[in-house]
């Protein structure tokens, strides 16, 4: 009997288990539906857990009041020593019952940050949250004491202030623009930082180009030539690329410079010969001064994309020129003012570009199509008021764009030399005790000034104008990280604002879009910034901006930058490789660029993997036919582009010389390109020169948007967007969060360096980081990744130490950082260990950014990995699209402030200088009553 009836509740059992499989319910979920009384468990412990939290959030999320009186209490009882601290703590800062417990403390913390640092009265109340450029001009009275030194030192020295370049220029410019002249005098002395050469006037007569080569001991310049001392340095020019002072002066461009002022060697060019760094930087400022040609235009900014242009030549600098002396004697001198130099030129004078963006925007929902069109390059149509105008007629800068594609046309694959020339030093190499973090493959060699990553510690280190060393603070203020953003920031800034304004699709790519994606600005690791434009907009680019020095809008800063396009744009394929990289634009100041490469049809075959990397973008009947196999003979001169029939006519002079050494394999291959070409063109699929493929579908429509502050375009298309980025970094490039030695704080929005959290989590990341004989790795390089657990399971409380170092370094009250992690531990006098970023200033910058761009990837990307619903928007910007994109287009400064201020305030703060603010808008005493705290 109990044998049946156990059989028959096995076979009941065994159906209900079968009709479960058979709806798609397996393991755990089937024996848990098999006892109700599993469920009902589960679901009153579910309603318990979500009824806990929900009012933990409820009550600490809706009201910061709500936190906890005593709380309050605790902060007004502090007796802090700069009434700033009381201005921008966070109430909730020094709760640890909060802080330690409760999972919701980044979102209380970072809520309670936005409030207090949105306060008005913050604004201008210590350098460190200066909304605007402030050290712009020089009064004659007030700083009468800094004109003088400029005036005198300019004939002895090396002396660069950018206020009163601007201002002198500017000046003179108004009067040519008056005059119907478009051409101004240009001498490099006056619009770059020189003074690293000063060091060598005093000696200049012993100074010569062997000398320097020939001391391996300071800069082991890798020339395998013998040089001999006693033989002019004529003699070895070609090697050297350099003359002394001497038969310098001999030359033409010697009539353009004053002897004393040149430092006894003088380089035509970039010595490719390896160095160390200080020679590279010692190689650039001498070609600047003595050989490198003006730019072949200059291009003022002014307010919405607007500018002035006009042409340049070679002169003597404005010390000599007259330029200076006919500023300062106008009647109506008081300083150098370059704001109100600019705002005083003839505005009917302004270039404005009919073609920009904004009108078709705002009929198109802020989204637009690029013309397919804009992927091939036809010059012959493109530029046909150009080819057909008499070489008389043509403008200098359009007959060296005509004389550039000719070359590119004239010249085969396999004779295209590498165009740009980076710092190339000795590498892997040491610099003071310790190994160098760069190579040099991200500064022009032409305007490098050191690297940026060994300052403000290295001999080769930019200052403000006036500095002088004097003693060093306790606590240095001067990052290498805030260096390089500040000036990658502003250079984005500039490039992206008149492509936009021009009417030209540029968007960023590579690490620039992954950054976009998280924050809407770059990686605070970037070394250089990377852009795409279609090839048709790169050849307009081209045509109007190469060689050009770009003038930062002054009301912004002093960025001046010089545009560089390669003389082979008709080559499409990536070829030899050397030359993957179509234009860059560089910031002067230190050789920092960003890439600009173009996308255009080629017939450059996609491989495997680049297929598969497109997926369902490629039709199967297209996959099906495609030669992804290249032949093991190919040659680089088999690949063709679209560039329209200019090409044939150009290259007819040695049509019958290239026909009769073609080999049978060449035929083959050149069959090969037309039908790859031809499969390119049908199914819209486009390539930059280095092996980076889209299809049209990939990358348009674009969307506005914002990169540092800029307005720019970005894939319209969620999914689309998402597989530009994974093609190129997996799957998980989106939701990734540490990369180099950075760790992302969703509830801060921003990325937190490796060491900065390390140091809250010692013991943690140090049994992690154990060999398995116990050994400890070195931390020295940490990666994000290795901090990562713990900061995830200690977000809070590390956050809040974080918050009270960045306090610290504002107020320098010590109460901050009593009892927290953080001190050198080898010191014991308890030393406080500074923070690789400062996150207070860092969420204050870019706050308003962050916040749009969070809006916006709401709106459209749902998957999103980084939403964050329970931060308050304490910036009050547009949540509907149409409305927040409108904000966009208005005007809007870079999120970083100016270097020029940077340099002024942070070497005054480390030297104990006074610092004088433009306004001083903190009226807080100490008090502790309650309006002050909330």
């Amino acid at each position: 009997m109990y044998i049946g009836e156990n059989t028959y509740k096995d076979k009941t059992r065994d159906t209900f288990t079968i009709k479960l499989q058979n709806m798609g319910i397996t393991g755990l979920q089937r024996r848990i539906l098999k006892k109700p009384f599993i469920i009902l468990v589960l679901t009153f412990c579910y309603i318990i857990y979500s009824l806990y939290f929900s009012i933990d959030t409820s009550i600490l999320l809706e009201n910061d009041d709500n936190i906890s009186q005593i709380e309050q209490n605790k902060l007004s009882n502090f007796k802090f020593k700069n009434p700033l601290s009381y201005l921008i703590t966070p109430n909730v800062l020094f709760d640890n019952k909060i802080i330690e417990k409760s999972t919701t403390a980044p979102v209380i913390i970072t809520n309670q940050l936005s409030k207090k640092l949105l306060n008005p009265q913050v604004e201008n109340s210590s350098w460190r949250f200066i909304n605007s450029f402030t050290n712009y001009k020089l009064d004659s009275e007030k700083d009468s004491s800094l004109i003088n030194n400029y005036v005198t030192m300019r004939t002895k020295k090396h002396l660069y202030d950018p206020r009163i370049t601007l201002s002198v220029y500017l000046n003179h410019l108004n009067d040519q623009l008056n005059s119907n002249e478009f051409e101004i005098p240009f001498s490099w002395e006056d619009w770059v930082d020189l003074s690293y050469l000063n060091k060598f006037l005093e000696n200049r007569h012993e100074n010569t180009c062997i000398n320097l080569i020939s001391d391996k001991k300071l800069y082991n310049v890798l020339i395998k030539r013998t040089l001999d001392s006693t033989k002019p340095s004529s003699f070895y020019f070609n090697d050297t690329l350099c003359l002394d002072n001497s038969e310098f002066m001999e030359s033409p461009n010697g009539k353009f410079r004053s002897e004393n002022l040149l430092p006894g060697f003088n380089f035509a060019n970039r010595i490719d010969y390896k160095s160390n760094f200080i020679f590279k930087s010692y190689n650039a400022k001498s070609y600047l001064l003595s050989y490198a040609p003006p730019p072949s235009q200059i291009y003022f900014l002014n307010d919405d994309g607007k500018y002035f242009k006009v042409k340049s030549y070679q002169s003597t600098n404005m010390m000599s020129n007259g330029l200076f002396e006919n500023y300062i004697l106008n009647e109506n001198y008081d300083g150098f003012n370059p704001v109100n130099q600019i705002n005083k030129i003839n505005k009917n004078f302004l270039t404005i570009k009919e073609s920009n963006f904004i009108n078709k925007l705002s009929k198109s929902n802020y989204q637009i199509d690029i013309p397919e069109s804009n992927f091939e390059l036809n010059f012959e149509n493109q530029f046909k008021n150009l080819f057909d105008k008499d070489e008389s007629e043509l403008e200098e800068f359009e007959k060296s764009f005509i004389d550039s594609i000719k070359l590119s046309l004239e010249t085969s694959a396999e004779n295209v030399s590498k165009y740009f020339k980076e710092v190339n030093i000795n590498w892997p190499t040491s610099y003071n005790g310790h190994k160098l973090k760069e190579n040099g493959g991200h500064y022009d060699a032409r305007f490098f000034s050191g690297f940026i990553s060994e300052m403000p510690n290295s001999e080769l280190t930019f200052h403000s104008p006036y500095y002088e060393k004097n003693g060093i603070n306790h606590m240095s203020s001067n990052s290498n990280i805030d260096r390089r953003s500040i000036i990658l920031s502003h250079l984005l800034h500039t490039l992206l604002t008149i492509t936009f304004h021009d009417g030209l699709f540029l968007w960023p790519a590579h690490g620039s879009l992954l950054a976009w994606y998280f924050t809407s600005m770059s990686f605070p690791w970037d070394g250089d910034g990377d852009v795409q434009m279609p090839i048709k907009d790169l050849a307009e680019f081209c045509l109007n901006y190469n060689n050009s020095m770009i003038v930062q809008n002054p009301k912004f800063g002093t960025g001046k930058y010089f545009v560089d396009c390669t003389s082979s744009l008709t080559h499409r394929g990536k070829e030899s490789g050397n030359n993957n990289i179509d234009a860059r634009i560089v910031d002067i100041d230190t050789g920092v660029f960003v890439d600009i490469t173009g996308l255009g049809i080629s017939s450059d075959r996609l491989t495997n993997s680049n297929m598969n990397k497109l997926g369902d973008y490629i039709p199967k009947s297209v996959r099906s036919v495609y030669p992804t196999k290249k032949s093991n003979k190919r040659k680089v001169n088999g690949r063709k582009s679209n560039v329209g029939p200019a090409a044939a006519r150009i290259k007819q002079k040695r049509g019958a010389e290239l026909k009769s050494a073609k080999s049978l394999q060449e035929e083959e291959d050149n069959i090969m390109d037309d039908k790859i070409l031809e499969i390119h063109k049908t199914n819209k699929i486009y390539n930059c020169r280095n092996d980076h493929y889209y299809t049209y579908d990939m990358i348009s429509p674009v969307r506005l948007t914002l990169f540092e502050g800029a307005p720019t375009f970005v894939v319209a298309n969620e999914n689309s967007l998402n597989d530009v980025l994974q093609q190129e970094y997996t799957n998980v490039a989106t939701r990734r969060q540490a990369w180099e030695e950075w760790v992302f704080s969703k509830s801060l929005r921003m990325w937190i360096h490796a060491q900065d959290i390390y140091q809250s989590c010692k013991d943690e990341t140090d049994a992690s980081l154990r060999t398995k004989k116990g050994k400890k790795k070195s931390t020295k390089n940490l990666k994000g990744a290795a901090v990562v657990p713990c900061y995830n399971r200690k977000e809070g409380k590390i956050i809040s130490e974080l918050l009270r170092k960045s306090l610290y370094e504002i107020t320098e009250d010590e109460l901050f950082i009593k009892g927290i992690i953080g001190m050198n531990e080898d010191s014991s006098e308890g030393k406080f260990k500074q923070l690789r970023m400062n996150i207070i200033e860092e969420f204050y910058q870019d706050g308003v950014y962050v916040n749009a761009h969070t809006k916006e990837m709401y709106n459209f990307h749902k998957r999103w990995e980084w939403k964050t619903p329970t931060i308050d928007d304490e910036f009050n910007l547009p949540k509907d699209w149409i409305d927040l994109a409108r904000w966009m287009l208005n005007p809007h400064k870079p999120p970083r402030m100016a270097i020029l201020d940077y340099l002024i305030y942070t070497e005054a703060h480390d030297q104990d200088n006074e610092i004088i603010l433009p306004s001083n808008l903190l009226k807080v005493e100490v008090d502790t009553n309650e309006t002050m705290l909330n």
